[in-house]
Parts: structure tokens; C-alpha cells; sequence
């Protein structure tokens, strides 16, 4: 039995998460001189590479260039599954095999860092250091939302009975 009530917390937690997915992207896109000049204070352009949620797909896409189409297809489907889960359709096994599929490169990428980097860091900095920021997005675009998914297919109720 699917909780609605959980996979509508489903849908708004991707919606939100792919809305923040989707202005990265934008500022992603946009020429240096415009960023520099919207976002004077901000971290530089090219660091927000580490924060797409999406690194795997941009990874071996297009370098750090910015998000390619597989980043912008991803941010549209995941959105439409947000859209889909907060009007109370419950397409959670869509969901999960997406999300699955969408995060296997992400691990790839964080895999070929990890076994490239063993014994000599790059850009002086060990790999764990390097990947601390890809990986709590990851965790945050990826896990928790995987976890909510099969928290809502569960069957046990989270109301607990009380005995009087």
C-alpha cells in the first residue's frame, strides 16, 4: 500500500530539488562576464562543476564546460516525475528506476576519481577532499530522495497505536 501522504513529501522535495537543479544549470550557461556581473560575491563559475547533481552525465559529456542535453533532460523528466508525485499519482517505480539510472554515472565518476587519485592527489588535494562536494549532492539529489520513495511503498503506517 502506497502512503499519498509521503509521496506527495516525494513530489514537492523533487520539485524543489529540480528547480535548484535547473538555476544551476542556468547559471551554468551563462557567459563569465554576466555571472561575474550578477554574482560579484559568489563562488567562482567554473567550481559550480562540483555542484551538479548530474556530475556523471556532465562528466563524460562535455568536461566541465557546463551542463550538456543529458543534464537538461534529466533536470525536465525528474521534474515531471516531481510534478506527477505532488498531484498524488503515485509513480514511485518510475521514479526509483530513474533515479537509479540517472545516478549510475555520478558513481562511475566518483569510482574513476577515486581509483585514478590512489596514492598521488591531484591538484594537491587527496580525492576525498575533491569529492566531499559532489558526493553530499549527490547524497542530497540522489539518496534522500530514494529514500523517500521506498519510505512511501512501505506498508507499515507511521501512525502507532495507542493502547489505553
Amino acid at each position: 500500500m502506497i502512503n499519498l501522504r509521503r509521496v506527495k513529501i516525494l513530489g514537492a522535495y523533487l520539485t524543489v530539488a529540480c528547480a535548484l537543479q535547473i538555476c544551476l544549470y542556468l547559471a551554468m550557461s551563462i557567459s563569465a562576464e554576466r555571472y561575474e556581473r550578477f554574482f560579484p560575491f559568489a563562488i567562482k563559475q567554473i567550481d559550480l562543476f562540483y555542484f551538479n547533481p548530474r556530475l556523471g552525465f556532465s562528466a563524460f559529456e562535455n568536461g566541465a564546460t557546463g551542463p550538456g542535453i543529458f543534464g537538461w533532460v534529466s533536470a525536465a523528466w525528474v521534474l515531471a516525475l516531481g510534478l506527477l508525485l505532488l498531484s498524488g499519482r503515485p509513480e514511485i517505480r518510475a521514479y526509483v528506476i530513474s533515479e537509479i539510472a540517472l545516478s549510475a554515472p555520478n558513481l562511475l565518476f566518483v569510482v574513476i576519481v577515486v581509483c585514478a587519485n590512489l596514492g598521488r592527489p591531484v591538484h594537491g588535494a587527496p580525492p576525498v577532499r575533491e569529492l566531499f562536494v559532489p558526493v553530499c549532492v549527490m547524497i542530497i539529489f540522489s539518496v534522500v530522495p530514494l529514500i523517500l520513495a521506498f519510505r512511501a511503498r512501505s506498508k507499515r503506517s507511521t501512525r502507532r497505536a495507542v493502547s489505553g
